[in-house]
């Protein structure tokens, strides 16, 4: 599920091309993912149900661009 997660973040940022922190910020939502995805299984969730869920609450990428300054901390981005 690792690999589906960071295709779906590659896919998604690739609309911003390269930037100074692109590279950072995509690891720190991966780990967040990842982590989000794990939780929703220990829950119970079925795999497409997991995954699912941890796609949407990452909510809308061009939000997250506009809040991830190219010096601001990546503390600052979270999954929702």
């Amino acid at each position: 599920m690792e690999k589906k997660l960071q295709a779906f973040l590659d896919e998604a940022f690739a609309q911003y091309g390269d930037f100074p922190a692109k590279a950072d910020v995509i690891q720190e939502l991966h780990a967040n993912l990842i982590e989000k995805y794990n939780d929703l299984k220990e829950q119970g969730k079925t795999d497409d149900e997991a995954y699912t869920m941890t796609i949407d609450s990452l909510g809308d990428i061009a939000e997250i661009m506009e809040n991830v300054p190219h010096k601001r901390a990546l503390s600052e981005v979270a999954v929702h």
